[in-house]
């Protein structure tokens, strides 16, 4: 690859990590990660348009157009480059020609009227269909983004000044002594760190995909980083290998248990009062479908179910509040997590970096004591980024229930 070619889509991504560093919604993460993709792949592998075109739909329309070429076909060999497998079965264009139009000697036996059922007589020359769609796997979009704060980072590191506790009032009787008193602050400190997804690509698909492969490889990329990004910010833990506590682990989230062996709206109520009530009172739950369906059975004291169907562009409430599903919240031990907190103003998504891709058609890699090699194989590997940091910055505005 020359310097020019290199330098241009070095330019490239460097534009798009500029356009990326703010992304309030997949949709929008979604699109742009498609355009820099598509970008690349068209420096990569230009598309190749034929000069030669022949408008008919049948075997012996082609006979026909070709009728006049038979005495010169060689003015047409370098018209259309042999690309498939299909071309190569004749070797060249002049030897096409001629065989379509039953006048080469090795073709002798071939019919001027050709079959695709017939291999020999011209199934060879009919592709196999494929369908420009993929039969793919549904995920619900990222919650995440939409219930937490968003603040993007300009450095890789940064701290915020916390405060941990308020001035203590006192009242002192005439001619006492006062007692003085101060707030204390803490601090926060964020780090980003980086996601990374590889995909290895051969040139073949890159060129001839009948997808749309830059809007396939965004909408994965896209998707799979926005659910890791929420499945650590509601149940990450460090003590298991993840990079930031989510909401479930953090230390500091006031822990609940249920009273009974089943889950009881006694138990719901508790949980909401286990915070502040200035957290309270922008509070929401967030939790697996598992969770909600045992919640829409709930019942409170008066027989009515505590679970609010949505109506008239309202969203369905529990208790009063309004809640989310993430199916990203796994089982701990069995039981599912129910989180309630003030995630709007307390659960930071700091994103460093928007999700950049750099391209290389010579790496390579040992896999399984073997070397892969994009250079030997004639492959495309793209690695794409995205840095940032999660964090719950005031544990005391959650708690949490493990529910059966």
């Amino acid at each position: 690859m020359d310097e020019a070619l290199l330098a241009e889509i070095q330019s490239l991504t460097e534009n798009f990590r500029a356009t990326l560093d703010k992304m309030p919604q997949d949709y929008i993460r979604r699109q742009e990660v498609e355009k820099m993709v598509g970008d690349i792949v068209e420096k990569l592998h230009p598309k190749q348009e034929s000069k030669f075109f022949l408008p008919v739909d049948s075997v012996e329309g082609i006979v026909e157009r070709l009728a006049s070429f038979k005495q010169r076909p060689e003015a047409y060999e370098k018209a259309l480059p042999w690309t498939s497998d299909y071309g190569k079965n004749f070797g060249d264009m002049k030897t096409f020609l001629l065989a379509i139009s039953g006048k080469h000697p090795a073709k002798e036996g071939l019919k001027v009227v050709m079959s695709e059922g017939d291999n020999a007589q011209g199934g060879y020359l009919v592709p196999t269909e494929f369908n420009a769609e993929v039969i793919r796997l549904q995920y619900t979009a990222s919650i995440i983004r939409g219930i937490s704060r968003v603040l993007p980072m300009s450095t890789w590191k940064r701290t915020f000044p916390n405060q941990l506790t308020n001035v203590a009032i006192y009242w002192v009787t005439e001619l006492g002594a006062k007692t003085t008193s101060k707030p204390t602050f803490g601090r926060l400190t964020q780090t980003a760190k980086v996601m990374a997804a590889i995909i290895k690509s051969s040139d073949e698909l890159l060129r001839d995909s009948a997808i749309n492969l830059q809007t396939f490889l965004a909408e994965l990329v896209s998707e799979a980083m926005g659910r890791e990004e929420e499945r650590v910010a509601l149940v990450g833990n460090t003590g298991a290998g993840d990079p930031f506590m989510g909401v479930r682990y953090a230390v500091g989230v006031i822990a609940n248990t249920m009273a009974g062996a089943s889950l009881v709206f006694d138990d719901i109520l508790d949980l909401e009062f286990s915070v502040a009530e200035p957290y309270q009172r922008n509070g929401q739950y967030v939790m697996p479908r598992a969770s909600l369906l045992l919640i829409m059975k709930l019942k409170d004291n008066q027989g009515n179910y505590i679970w609010e169907r949505p109506r008239e562009g309202q969203p369905g409430a529990i208790n009063g509040k309004s809640y989310a599903i993430s199916d990203q919240i796994v089982a701990i031990a069995g039981k599912y997590p129910i989180l309630f907190g003030d995630f709007k103003r307390y659960l930071f998504i700091s994103p460093r970096q928007g999700i950049t891709v750099k391209v290389s058609q010579d790496a390579s890699d040992w896999v399984s004591g073997a070397l892969d090699s994009a250079f030997m194989t004639d492959q495309t590997w793209l690695r794409f980024t995205q840095a940032e940091s999660i964090d719950v910055a005031v544990p005391a505005a959650f708690g949490y229930l493990d529910a059966i």
